[in-house]
């Protein structure tokens, strides 16, 4: 099983990112990724279209943001976990200045 992992800077970098994971893998393809903060879903369904078997796990804590994955990705292979990730346990309010920011 081979794993990837990325840093993302934003929607504007998903091409270049999913780019880099090729660049640094171009003879095996990823069996898992993992989006945490996944938002409404760009960087899994651009991960999705170079990448279309790989079983992505996403990480959400935003139910607006919830509902949209779960229209977009309703893939066998997307698991949508409603929570954020932390190296605490606990929680927590998320503030946003708007639903799904």
């Amino acid at each position: 099983m081979r794993t990837l992992s990325r840093k993302g800077w934003g929607g504007s970098t998903v091409n270049y990112e999913v780019q880099q994971i090729r660049d640094i893998c171009p003879t095996k393809e990823p069996n898992i990724a993992i989006d945490i903060g996944a938002n409404k879903g760009t960087y899994t369904l651009e991960l999705l279209k170079t990448y279309p078997e790989l079983t992505v796990f996403l990480f959400e804590p935003s139910s607006t943001n919830i509902d949209i994955l779960r229209k977009k990705l309703e893939a066998s292979n997307v698991r949508i976990e409603p929570f954020a990730l932390s190296s605490s346990t606990g929680s927590a309010v998320l503030f946003s200045d708007k639903p799904g920011s």
